[in-house]
């Protein structure tokens, strides 16, 4: 049960929700992400964070940056 409310509290906030639906379409970087929604990306890497730390993304590193995906499961 308390999963599932810190999944709630942690899309209840518009940044992480519209994060989580750009990453659903498509794999993205922070930077790309923060381009789209302009939005700082300190403030786009806190909100993965979070989606992270709740197992909602995956994070794949291609070089010299790390691309995020909603899992699928």
């Amino acid at each position: 049960m308390n999963e599932l409310i810190n999944i709630f509290k942690t899309l209840s906030d518009e940044t992480r929700l519209r994060i989580i639906m750009l990453i659903h379409f498509d794999e993205l970087c922070v930077c790309e992400i923060g381009g789209i929604l302009d939005i700082p990306q300190p403030t786009i890497s806190k909100g993965l964070s979070k989606l992270r730390d709740l197992n909602l993304v995956n994070d794949t590193r291609k070089e010299k940056y790390v691309y995020y995906k909603l899992r699928e499961d």
